[in-house]
């Protein structure tokens, strides 16, 4: 379930310096791609659960991986934008 999160887990490890660097564009998109992939595999899983409380759990992963996404988004956005042009 969380594979996708392997190619960027050094990215992630280290965020400050991924989104100070020159390439913070791209990574910072592969890392989203990440978290994204993984919180549709857990609303899919959502869908499955064998019990409310399984699928209450995954709703919670799920709504966390949405939450982490958008973090490094803004903070993202917040350091492009305070870069000198």
């Amino acid at each position: 379930m969380y594979q996708a999160l392997e190619p960027v887990v050094g990215d992630l490890l280290n965020l400050k310096e991924t989104l100070s660097s020159l390439t913070s564009h791209a990574r910072v998109a592969r890392i989203l791609t990440a978290l994204d992939s993984v919180a549709n595999r857990l609303n899919g899983e959502i869908q499955t659960a064998p019990s409310a409380q399984d699928a209450a759990q995954l709703r919670t992963l799920y709504r966390g991986f949405i939450s982490a996404g958008r973090l490094v988004q803004n903070m993202h956005e917040l350091r492009t934008q305070a870069e000198p042009d």
